[in-house]
């Protein structure tokens, strides 16, 4: 199998923990700018373009790499797009660099409450069809079953990079499909790896429903027998909530870029690389450990905020 993106050992934190710690660098994904997102948009587009669709519909907060990847696919191919933004007004107006960039793509951004958003969605959706398109509908973070088996396959990676036992994946949970993805690929090994999300927008009852929901979905379409004992999720790091952050985050991001040259970003990454560090002092992750730190990307906010 074919490696995607880097696997780097993080020699700085390893020695600060006492563990051995890898970075998977998603944030080099070789498509649409990088991030996990584009891991996912490249198994969702053989659909679109398979199926002849020639729109698309999609949804995200002023700051997602989802929305972002989705309106420079629809660019590179030609397609409207058209994204729901949900957020609050002032996220929209300070942490906006991945809408920023939506704009640029020439996507269509509406701008609503989060409970607005389906209706929102299921009008550009008709607006598109009445003009004659075909236009392909992508839930928000490319929560489906496409995307969890993107990162059923990146587990499959991750592996063969690695050569070895895993006790640790910490990555960024937001919608759950790569969680998700991982915990299914792992179940399917027959690993003890432990897929630990921290939740970068919901309470941990919530996540691991839908979490959960998915997964069972993923795995009667595909034919798998799969044995999971728990679902790691921890709401414990959320900063005051999506998008949010604060002088403790900001240090981190600045230490981290110092420190080991690792770029992190306030919406996703820096959420999980905390939590990472709050789960060694806390003994859950244990001396000697192996320990993947999945880089979901981007860096596009900590360059022009902090660096």
């Amino acid at each position: 199998m074919t490696s995607i993106t880097p696997l780097d050992y993080c020699d700085y934190y390893s020695s600060l923990y006492g563990i051995n710690l890898y970075i998977k660098r998603d944030d080099l994904y070789p498509f649409t700018g990088g991030s996990s997102k584009a891991r996912k948009i490249q198994f969702i587009l053989r659909d679109i373009i398979e199926g002849g669709y020639n729109a698309l519909v999609s949804a995200g907060s002023a700051e997602s790499n989802h929305a972002r990847v989705v309106s420079l696919v629809g660019a590179q191919y030609g397609w409207p797009v058209t994204v729901v933004i949900h957020d609050d007004g002032e996220n929209i107006r300070k942490h906006n660099h991945n809408m920023k960039i939506m704009e640029a793509a020439g996507a269509k951004l509406i701008c609503c409450d989060l409970k607005e958003v389906k209706g929102q969605m299921d009008h550009a959706m008709e607006d598109y069809l009445g003009k004659g398109y075909k236009p392909y509908y992508i839930y928000g973070g490319a929560h489906n079953l496409l995307g969890v088996h993107a990162f059923y396959m990146a587990y499959l990676e991750v592996v063969e990079q690695i050569k070895f036992n895993i006790n640790h994946i910490v990555l960024a949970s937001g919608t759950g499909s790569s969680q998700a993805g991982l915990i299914a690929a792992a179940g399917k090994l027959e690993h003890k790896t432990r897929i630990q999300g921290i939740s970068v927008s919901r309470d941990k009852y919530r996540g691991k429903v839908e979490i959960e929901n998915i997964l069972v979905e993923y795995c009667r379409s595909n034919n798998l027998d799969l044995k999971y004992s728990s679902i790691y999720l921890y709401d414990d790091f959320l900063f005051g909530g999506y998008g949010k952050t604060n002088e403790k985050l900001d240090k981190l991001i600045k230490e981290a870029a110092k420190n080991s040259g690792l770029l992190l970003e306030p919406t996703y990454t820096a959420k999980a690389f905390y939590g990472l560090t709050e789960l060694v002092k806390d003994q859950i992750i244990k001396p000697d450990d192996n320990v993947v730190f999945w880089h979901s990307g981007s860096v596009i906010s900590t360059i022009n905020n902090y660096l």
